[in-house]
């Protein structure tokens, strides 16, 4: 089969017309359907950008939460940290408690002074010291 006989294949039916002017034609046809499957992938690469700028906010949002929420996990983790060893400390505090009322339940029980005898008037200091010069009872 030669060229021009494919030609004719691929044209279709001879017609009375002219077979450059089915090429033509079927040229014109092959460029027009080109062209609307140009136009309908146009629509679908549009679509496609659209979804590819909201995946990509998505992602962006995404990623802003996740940097959000390493960082309260940090602080929360520090505070956790400095809660531990404050109830450390306390619980220190509580057995270092516990262990000195144990041992002072074997210690000696220390007697508390005894109140001074109360006087029912004080006597002023000045007359604490003594009898004053002049008034001494052999002269």
């Amino acid at each position: 089969m030669n060229a021009l006989e494919q030609t004719k294949a691929a044209l279709g039916p001879v017609t009375n017309e002219d077979p450059l002017a089915q090429a033509i034609r079927h040229s014109f046809n092959g460029v027009k359907e080109l062209r609307e499957e140009n136009a309908r992938l146009a629509e679908i690469a549009t679509v496609h950008e659209k979804r590819a700028d909201l995946l990509a906010a998505e992602l962006a949002m995404t990623k802003e939460a996740l940097v959000n929420s390493q960082r309260e996990c940090k602080r929360v983790d520090r505070f956790n940290v400095e809660l531990v060893t404050q109830l450390n400390n306390v619980k220190g505090i509580i057995g270092d408690c516990f262990t000195h009322a144990e041992q002072a339940q074997y210690l000696p029980h220390p007697v508390p002074p005894a109140p001074p005898a109360e006087s029912e008037e004080e006597i002023p200091k000045f007359l604490a010291k003594g009898p004053a010069v002049g008034n001494k009872p052999d002269q």
